[in-house]
């Protein structure tokens, strides 16, 4: 005598699942929300105008940056080479020694200064270029926030 099995598979039952009607009407285009291309499209270009600016002026603080380090270096170098020439003709004494240490320690301030700030630099091209698209992330948020308000009213 055949028993029937707890979990039989039925297929009848599984292609009842999957009936084309049920998954039309969740798809019914007439129950959807239209959505404004041309919004979408212009807000888009607002996104592309927003990194544009943004990248602008990261790239004209980094031009900046590296041009002031090209400068501190052409000066460091300058100064190192005069001070070299001056090593040559003095004679080697205490005060000589006192004086080089003295230039040494003016010239270790004179860089972490010089190093602050092209760092300053840095963080002031970042932080601009980051209020540009945080602004711009702001006035999409808003949008979007104001195309539901349109169709959920």
């Amino acid at each position: 005598m055949a028993q029937k099995q707890p979990f039989a598979f039925d297929p009848k039952q599984f292609a009842d699942m999957f009936k084309f009607q049920e998954y039309s009407k969740m798809f019914d285009m007439s129950a959807m929300p239209t959505m404004d291309l041309s919004a979408l499209a212009k807000a888009q270009q607002k996104n592309v105008a927003a990194m544009i600016d943004a990248n602008k002026v990261a790239l004209d603080g980094y031009k900046a940056v590296c041009e002031k380090q090209t400068d501190l270096f052409d000066q460091a170098l300058a100064k190192v080479k005069s001070d070299l020439e001056a090593l040559k003709t003095d004679a080697m004494n205490a005060e000589s020694a006192k004086d080089g240490v003295a230039k040494l320690q003016a010239a270790v301030e004179q860089a972490f200064a010089d190093a602050k700030e092209v760092a300053e630099m840095a963080q002031q091209a970042n932080s601009t270029a980051f209020d540009i698209l945080k602004s711009r992330a702001e006035d999409a948020i808003a949008e979007v926030q104001a195309e539901v308000q349109k169709h959920t009213a």
